[in-house]
């Protein structure tokens, strides 16, 4: 209920930004400019699948002849020209049909076993993005506001490594030492909140570097323009000039890049999800590959690339909603 309350609430905002600023013909472009995108990785998903070996599409192959198998796929029919397979897949996923699971839940409804999946990492993944936010602002304000001291020395350090180590490495490494510290299991339980800290810490990481490199570089081109030299020069307190000019000004581009962290998020969960076997959809998908259940796979696939898709479009949409200097006519020759 409260996220759909959220969703309503984030929907009427954009709606009146969109409003407020005349972005009603861009907006259409870049829609449906990522329907193309989303379409086009749907139709190359569903070819690569189908290249697969077709015992992903049943749970008691060695026990079938082949007689039985060909049945099977006529049934389900693979057996069928690729194009005329694709349509009415296309068709049944505009009526929200991801079809059946094969391996994973034998006969159960792919869109039932997400319904059950999704609010987990749901969860996980708004708190890793807020916590992203809490502490990748702060800390990228700080390095560029001291240049050179602690904070950005500090800053630099966390960056490198976060960029530089395998993920995989410092996700085990929290959850050893976390454990240890924290004197919990080292799986994740639903109903035990403290459970939910290590990975939550492990999926923000990412963000949190990400979100102070880009906020210190924007800072500090601003804090060398004209205009804050001129403000210096008037006498403007450092702090208001800071807050209001130079933070401001440098915010409008990082907007871009939060509702594109969704990606990386998506990406995080897969492993982290694995390593604390939470029972999200990142821990899913590991599972469904293993089983080779194709139709889950094929589900999977669709929605992550849904996700990514769907956040660079917003991360697009809230640049051009936020910043006025951005002109988004086509301008004609002026003579």
């Amino acid at each position: 209920m409260i996220i759909k309350i959220a969703l309503c609430l984030l929907a009427a905002g954009f709606i009146y930004l969109i409003w407020k600023r005349r972005l009603g013909f861009y907006v259409l472009k870049r829609v449906l400019l990522s329907l193309f995108s989303l379409l086009a990785i749907i139709s190359v998903v569903f070819v690569l699948l189908r290249q697969m070996p077709i015992e992903g599409y049943f749970d008691n192959y060695d026990k079938l002849d082949e007689a039985q198998v060909q049945a099977k796929l006529h049934t389900l029919g693979l057996d069928r020209p690729i194009l005329q397979q694709l349509i009415p897949f296309l068709k049944n996923l505009l009526k929200g049909d991801l079809g059946q699971s094969s391996r994973y839940s034998a006969g159960t409804s792919i869109s039932q076993i997400i319904a059950e999946k999704a609010p987990i990492s749901i969860y996980l993944g708004v708190a890793s993005m807020g916590l992203g936010l809490l502490f990748g602002i702060p800390l990228g304000a700080a390095m560029a506001l001291k240049k050179g001291a602690f904070w950005d020395r500090f800053g630099t350090v966390f960056i490198v490594l976060i960029n530089a180590v395998p993920a995989a490495v410092y996700y085990i490494f929290i959850q050893l030492y976390g454990t240890d510290l924290l004197r919990i299991g080292m799986l994740f339980k639903r109903n035990e909140p403290v459970t939910w800290i290590l990975p939550v810490i492990s999926m923000s990481l990412g963000s949190i570097a990400s979100y102070a490199m880009w906020l210190r570089r924007y800072m500090l081109d601003e804090i060398n323009k004209d205009y804050v030299k001129l403000a210096r020069s008037k006498g403007i307190s450092p702090y208001k000039l800071m807050l209001s000019h130079v933070f401001r000004n440098s915010f409008v581009p990082m907007v871009q890049y939060i509702p594109a962290s969704l990606l990386y998020t998506v990406c995080g969960s897969i492993y982290v999800e694995s390593l604390y076997s939470i029972p999200g959809m990142g821990g899913l998908l590991v599972d469904v590959i293993g089983r080779q259940d194709n139709p889950m796979v094929q589900a999977l696939v669709m929605i992550f690339s849904c996700i990514g898709i769907v956040g660079l479009l917003l991360g697009d949409l809230l640049m051009a909603m936020l910043d006025p200097r951005i002109s988004l006519e086509r301008r004609q020759g002026v003579r």
